[in-house]
């Protein structure tokens, strides 16, 4: 019988082919790469990496907005890479949120992508305290700061008040089956939109998804 050998290798992204070391035995690409993400990529490194459908939602946006969105994402995947992204493609923005279950009550902080810049908002804000007074908005929940560049975004304070948010959202899960790890679920698509360089549309009726669990 063969002997067993174990060994350690990186994998050169992107390549055509990937020849075993030990028998030279050649195997697609294709099939290597998938049993790779299967095996050794978490569901938060695949989630975070899982952004075509948001890309292709924000395209019609200038590539700055485009570029500061996706930052931003980037900012909030690292701090709470447990969560899931739940994506709205709606008629006036597209906007995008993290909850530690799949259910929009449960959003403690949000993005929407604007024609000139970013809102960094929290679902329930009128909640956190805030002793710096930075949150706009007067209703009885939302509260979200303008980002127009990335380096004016105050990112030391802010992780303080997503900790805070967080806790208060996972404080109100009361069913543990709802926790769920790591996805990202396109939650609605509006047939119509109302976005840069298009014509305004009627404000139609979101599709809403049923999330696949």
């Amino acid at each position: 019988m063969g002997e067993a050998v174990i060994f350690s290798f990186t994998i050169p992204f992107p390549f055509n082919d990937f020849i075993c070391p030990t028998t030279s035995t050649h195997f697609r690409f294709k099939v290597i790469l998938i049993r790779f993400k299967q095996r050794y990529l978490s569901s938060s490194d695949m989630s975070k990496k899982d952004s075509g459908e948001l890309q292709q939602f924000i395209k019609p946006y200038p590539p700055k907005v485009q570029q500061l969105a996706l930052w931003l994402r980037e900012f909030v995947w690292d701090l709470y890479p447990n969560c899931n992204e739940l994506i709205y493609d709606n008629y006036n923005a597209v906007a995008f949120g993290w909850s530690p279950t799949v259910r929009l009550g449960h959003t403690f902080c949000s993005i929407a992508v604007m024609p000139r810049y970013v809102h960094f908002g929290f679902y329930w804000g009128s909640e956190l305290a805030d002793p710096k007074k930075i949150l706009q908005g007067k209703g009885r929940q939302y509260r979200y700061i303008i980002v127009n560049e990335q380096e004016e975004f105050p990112a030391s304070y802010v992780r303080r008040l997503l900790k805070e948010a967080y806790a208060n959202s996972v404080a109100r899960v009361k069913d543990e089956k709802e926790f769920v790890k790591s996805r990202t679920i396109v939650k609605s698509i509006s047939a119509l939109k109302k976005r840069p360089g298009m014509p305004p549309g009627r404000k139609p009726v979101s599709k809403k998804i049923k999330s696949q669990l």
